[in-house]
């Protein structure tokens, strides 16, 4: 998987009028790991990102079978795209494709280009060697692309994951039923600031930024398949890069 990594950096005149230094990345496996010990219950990945199209403000421009997850694995080595020993989080389902959106809301990549609730399809996943086992119901995700300023909009993506089914287990048990929850920015959402997105990273009320969650039990066992304790994202294509503005955890228990 040949990678190219370059920090790009915007400056903005929308939400929180910054100069953004992101991440541009193809073709890429990130991880990094989380130094927050082995006895947490629950916590939250937080990702701000963008699509860096190459096809400016095309309508209709499809990319074939993108594929993206975050979520946590066992070690640097063993990540997502590789033969891993153990990767739960979400993923996108990569039967469907990305559309350049047109519309009320022009600035995103989904799986209908007019439609004001199409997304990204994406499923929750426990990933062990090379099967991909997916859990509940499909739901929509939406990625920013480049805006009429010549940058790509900022949406953001939280993935909590929790040890407690539902928060009502006072004891971790393993094997046992984890609780994955997914949150995204909501459509009527352009662009995202920093500031924004590290105050929602460690709030669990509702907003107006970010869309209700959509929540999902997911069979785990670490001492089975290994200690969760490494942030990983993926994204398969070399066209168009993805941008990654911010990557942050925040623990809750």
């Amino acid at each position: 998987m040949a990678t190219t990594n370059t920090i790009v950096n915007r400056t903005r005149t929308g939400a929180g009028q910054e100069i953004d230094y992101a991440l541009s990345t193809t073709t890429t496996d990130l991880s990094r790991t989380i130094n927050i010990g082995s006895d947490w219950k629950r916590l939250r990945i937080g990702m701000r990102l963008s699509i860096s199209s190459s096809q400016n403000q095309v309508v209709g421009i499809v990319i074939n079978q993108p594929q993206f997850a975050l979520g946590l694995c066992n070690g640097t080595s063993s990540t997502y795209s590789t033969n891993t020993t153990h990767f739960v989080g979400v993923d996108l389902d990569s039967q469907f494709y990305l559309f350049n959106r047109t519309g009320t809301f022009p600035n995103r990549f989904g799986t209908s280009k007019d439609s004001l609730n199409s997304g990204i399809t994406r499923r929750f996943v426990v990933k062990t060697g090379t099967t991909r086992n997916v859990f509940g119901a499909a739901f929509n995700e939406q990625f920013g692309a480049y805006n009429t300023s010549g940058s790509p909009d900022r949406t953001v993506c939280y993935v909590d994951i929790s040890k407690e089914l539902s928060g009502s287990l006072e004891t971790v048990v393993d094997p046992g039923l984890w609780t994955i929850r997914h949150f995204k920015t909501s459509d009527g959402s352009i662009d995202i600031s920093a500031s924004v997105f590290y105050s929602r990273l460690a709030d669990d009320t509702a907003s107006v930024v970010v869309a209700a969650p959509v929540q999902q039990a997911v069979p785990v066992s670490e001492s089975i398949n290994g200690v969760l304790n490494t942030v990983n994202i993926y994204w398969s294509k070399n066209d168009p890069p993805m941008e990654i503005s911010d990557v942050a955890v925040w623990r809750f228990k």
